[in-house]
């Protein structure tokens, strides 16, 4: 649902969060951050672990095989 639509039109969602730091990482050339901030039980851990699987699968991904190299 998120991949091809524009971000100012939909809300927040770690994916969009993600794919948004990753398009300036590239762009910039400069380090990007994410900050997972809430209450115990917010889903911190479970919104970074999402984030850190989306960079994995679409940084790491040549011809849709990830193929473990480094952006």
């Amino acid at each position: 649902m998120y991949k091809e639509c524009k971000p100012e039109n939909m809300p927040p969602h770690i994916y969009a969060t993600a794919r948004l730091t990753l398009r300036d990482l590239l762009i910039t050339r400069r380090d990007q951050s994410i900050v997972l901030m809430g209450r115990s039980g917010s889903g911190k851990t479970t919104n970074a672990k999402h984030v850190l699987t989306y960079y994995a699968v679409t940084a790491g991904a040549a011809h849709g095989v990830v193929t473990g190299t480094a952006v």
